[in-house]
């Protein structure tokens, strides 16, 4: 069993031991942040996660880089790209040697939207115009804000999911799905529960439910609608679902 802080680490503890005596905990702290002098300093969900993906504890953060100076009405900046990192180490080793491995960092700039075959990202088109503090074009990835990552539970799938903004208080959001191998746009849904939704607060979590459903890409949007929000990456092999808290059964 774990319990985990996002700002601080994970502590754990073998409930089923073999020796009732051996029921410890033990803590694992996270790796240190992209930038320890950054000045956004909110929630941890708004722009971390962890989860157990296979036989790896998996750690995904995600920093907006704020552009100097660009400050403007009610907290809202302008920002110049982000940088986002997944990390891993075995689920099973509580050794206090076994530490955390970089397995990918990423900056919008690298992020190519169209694949191999020069086509576009499924869904790209639905990412909004973005300008600056004083009504600049920016370049789409790097313009826009993003957070609340959320990391693929399927084995072998380096996906992460992004909610893009075009800033934090915005009521329009988009989920976007980062190929954190390739560096790579895999596609962009929109995000209707985004009325309901200050910032990046908590908004959607991600399951592992698709691996029980043998259903078409007609069948799941109507189950889309039936939970209300479920994004789905059209031609994902893997078809992770991220379903929006407000919508999920008790």
């Amino acid at each position: 069993m774990a319990w985990v802080d996002l700002m601080r680490g994970i502590i754990l503890c073998d409930v089923l031991p073999l020796d009732d005596d051996a029921k410890t905990l033990r803590y694992i702290p996270l790796p240190d942040p992209i930038r320890p002098d950054d000045t956004i300093d909110e929630s941890g969900g708004m722009y971390r996660d962890v989860a157990v993906v296979g036989s790896r504890i998996k750690y995904a953060e995600v920093k907006m880089h704020v552009r100097p100076g660009s400050a403007g009405p009610k907290g809202s900046f302008t920002i110049d790209g982000w940088t986002a990192v997944v990390w891993s180490r075995p689920a099973n080793s509580f050794k206090e040697s076994t530490t955390w491995g970089k397995d990918h960092e990423v900056h919008a700039h690298q992020v190519s939207f169209v694949d191999g075959k020069n086509k576009t990202a499924p869904g790209f088109e639905l990412l909004p115009a973005v300008v600056d503090h004083q009504g600049n074009p920016q370049p789409t990835l790097v313009g826009i804000h993003v957070g609340h990552p959320k990391l693929s539970l399927s084995v072998g799938d380096n996906t992460l999911y992004l909610m893009a903004k075009v800033n934090r208080w915005y009521d329009k959001a988009w989920v976007i799905a980062v190929d954190m191998k390739n560096k790579r746009l895999r596609g962009v849904a929109e995000f209707g529960g985004a009325p309901r939704c200050s910032a990046f607060l908590h908004a959607y979590r991600q399951s592992r439910i698709s691996e029980h459903l043998n259903v078409s890409q007609g069948k799941t949007k109507s189950l889309a609608f039936i939970c209300s929000t479920i994004t789905c990456v059209p031609s994902c092999r893997y078809s992770t679902i991220i379903m929006c808290v407000h919508c999920m059964p008790s």
